[in-house]
C-alpha cells in the first residue's frame, strides 16, 4: 500500500537510499549518485528544524519516492522555497507526483512561503508538464546547462507564487 507522509528523521537511510536510485539513473536530478549518508541526514535536518514540506512516499516500509521544499537562507530570498522530488522508476505514472506537489504547495501555505522554485531538465517533459499543471510557470532557460554522457540539455527555471 503506498504512503505519503511528513518525512522524520527515521526516514534518512530510506531517503538517502531512493535519492541514490534516482539519481544513478543519470537523468532527472543534478547529482549522479547521493551525497553522503552525514550530508543526506544534515540536509533532512536542516528541511525538518525550518519547518518546510518534505514528505515521502512508501510502499509498505521502504521509500519509493520524496518532495521536499528547502528553505533558502540568504537575506533577500527567505520568502522563497526551492523545490525537488523523485520518484523511483516502478512508481512513476500513478499520479504520485500530483498528490507530492499538492501536498507540499498546502504545507507552504502554511508556512507561508511566498513561491516555490524549482529546476527541471528540458527532456523531463512529464515533469515539465506536471508543474504547469500546478501553475508553474517558466521563469528562464540555461541553455546547454548540462553534458552527461556526451548529450547536452537544457535546464528550465520554473517558479510557482503563491
Amino acid at each position: 500500500m503506498i504512503k505519503i507522509r511528513s518525512a522524520t528523521m527515521r526516514d534518512l537511510k530510506g531517503y538517502h537510499a531512493c535519492f541514490d536510485a534516482v539519481a544513478r539513473e543519470r537523468k532527472h536530478l543534478g547529482s549522479v549518485a547521493a551525497p553522503s549518508l552525514k550530508g543526506s541526514r544534515g540536509w533532512l535536518r536542516a528541511v525538518l528544524d525550518a519547518k518546510c514540506p518534505f514528505l515521502v512516499v512508501t510502499e509498505g516500509r521502504r521509500i519509493v519516492g520524496w518532495c521536499d521544499v528547502a528553505p533558502r537562507e540568504m537575506e533577500g530570498f527567505r520568502h522563497t522555497g526551492g523545490l525537488g522530488m523523485g520518484l523511483m522508476p516502478e512508481v512513476r505514472g500513478r499520479g504520485l507526483g500530483a498528490r507530492l506537489l499538492k501536498k507540499a504547495i498546502a504545507q507552504c501555505r502554511r508556512r507561508r512561503i511566498e513561491k516555490i522554485e524549482l529546476q527541471v531538465y528540458a527532456n523531463n517533459r512529464a515533469a515539465r508538464a506536471l508543474y504547469r499543471k500546478f501553475g508553474f510557470q517558466q521563469e528562464g532557460r540555461r541553455v546547454r546547462a548540462r553534458k552527461l554522457d556526451g548529450k547536452y540539455d537544457d535546464v528550465i527555471l520554473m517558479g510557482k507564487l503563491l
